[in-house]
């Protein structure tokens, strides 16, 4: 089915990083599980899987890194001139893991990942309630209130961009 900006589709997530990760040495600290995360995404890097998976993975990573609820990947859509986002919900209970995907504009004022593709460098914001360059109703209906995005960019190619987001 066609999905359009104002429907998505709640999945289980493929690309969380496992709470367990890095603790086959007794009690491991959040520094050794990123570690460990790290380890595990250079060697998808080496023998690479799908390039959706490994970015994923490499959104995961972030949001593990930063403490941050959700982690995000858009890419080009394969139909059209939209971007399809995937919004994966952190966290070790199942009820928390959850996919929301939902085709986006590229226009810059519609979204933050729109925007970020833009201006070509990554963005931070604080409060995404009082953002003026941008109203993204996806992230404010999924109750995101700061979050980071970060194009991917290859000789003016976009490969679509990675995002991290908190409800905080």
């Amino acid at each position: 089915s066609t999905m359009d900006d104002n429907t998505s589709v709640r999945s289980p997530a493929v690309a969380e990083i496992p709470a367990d990760v890095g603790s086959t040495r007794g009690d491991s600290g959040p520094s050794d599980r990123r570690q460990a995360a790290i380890v595990t995404l250079g060697r998808r890097a080496i023998a690479p899987p799908d390039i959706s998976l490994l970015m994923q993975d490499a959104a995961a990573l972030l949001a593990e890194s930063l403490d941050a609820q959700f982690s995000g990947v858009a890419q080009p859509s394969q139909d059209d001139q939209s971007l399809v986002m995937r919004l994966f919900a952190t966290g070790s209970s199942a009820q928390s893991e959850q996919t929301i995907t939902q085709k986006l504009s590229p226009e810059k004022h519609l979204s933050m990942v729109g925007f970020a593709l833009s201006v070509a460098h990554p963005i931070a914001v604080d409060d995404l309630a009082a953002e003026s360059h941008f109203n993204d109703a996806l992230l404010k209906r999924t109750g995101v209130r700061s979050g980071i995005v970060c194009p991917l960019l290859v000789a003016d190619e976009s490969f679509g961009a990675l995002g991290v987001f908190s409800t905080e």
